[in-house]
Parts: structure tokens; C-alpha cells; sequence
């Protein structure tokens, strides 16, 4: 964000005139948070006073932050359903959702389309792929010339 001679004159004279309501306000906007004390200072407003507002403005923040993290978190069921309608594919050889492919013991899976198994994990660990193991192919003598 630049901040010109002119924009800058121009926030102090807006915070001299709105001065509280501005400090709790700017605490929701990027890059007028970083400023925010800057400008109150340069415009005379008291540090008890921006200290006030400016705790109000981050207990605000921080309620509003928390209550949608709670309210994400009661319906993260419904809004993965709701992302997961937008995927460009729905599922992939190595879903656990897909109809491709075949489970073996101990919860592994092999991919028919190039032979590799997968170890199922658990959410958010990376799953690790091991080749499946086959008989070598037969060595041949070479022939006499």
C-alpha cells in the first residue's frame, strides 16, 4: 500500500473528525490495521483513548474470528459438501471414494491401472505408495553366434 503525502494528510484529517470509530473499524482492513496507530498519533488523539478503542476494535475481531471458526466448525460436514460440488473431478484412482481399483488386507489398495498399492493413512498424513511386488522375469541365455 502506498501511502502518499496526500493520502496520509487526508486519513489524519478524517481520523481528527471520526477518531474512535475509525481505530475499531480500521482493526477489520488490511493495511489500514498496520497504519492505524501512525495516524491516530500524527492526528493528536490521546493514547488511553486510542488504547480503548483500539482494544475494542481487536476484541471485535477476534469474537467475530471465533464465532465463524464455530459456526465452520457445527457445519463442516455441509460446507465440505458444498466446496466438494465445485471439484473439476470428483474422485481419483487413489480416492477412497472411488470405484476404481482393488482393497487387499490390512488396508491397502492397488490401482489396476498401474499396479502400485497404497497404504491407507490418516487425514492430513501423506499416503505412501510401495510397487507391488512380482516374480522378476525369466533370464535368457544368450545365443551363440
Amino acid at each position: 500500500m502506498f501511502v502518499t503525502p496526500e493520502r496520509f494528510q487526508k486519513a489524519e484529517e478524517f481520523c481528527t473528525r471520526h477518531g474512535g470509530k475509525i481505530v475499531v473499524v480500521a482493526r477489520f482492513v488490511e493495511g489500514l490495521r498496520q497504519v492505524n496507530g501512525v495516524i491516530a498519533g500524527t492526528s493528536g488523539m490521546p493514547w488511553r483513548r486510542f488504547l480503548v478503542f483500539n482494544a475494542i476494535g481487536a476484541a471485535l475481531r477476534v469474537g467475530l474470528w471465533a464465532n465463524l471458526a464455530y459456526v465452520a466448525g457445527r457445519h463442516i460436514t455441509a460446507i465440505y459438501e458444498e466446496i466438494s460440488r465445485y471439484q473439476l473431478t470428483r474422485s481419483s484412482p487413489w480416492s477412497p471414494h472411488s470405484s476404481s481399483g482393488t482393497y487387499g488386507a490390512a488396508g491397502t489398495r492397488t490401482d489396476p491401472g498401474t499396479g502400485h498399492a497404497e497404504r491407507s493413512g490418516t487425514a492430513g498424513t501423506r499416503r505412501r505408495r510401495a510397487s507391488v511386488t512380482t516374480a522378476p522375469p525369466p533370464i535368457r541365455a544368450a545365443s551363440a553366434p
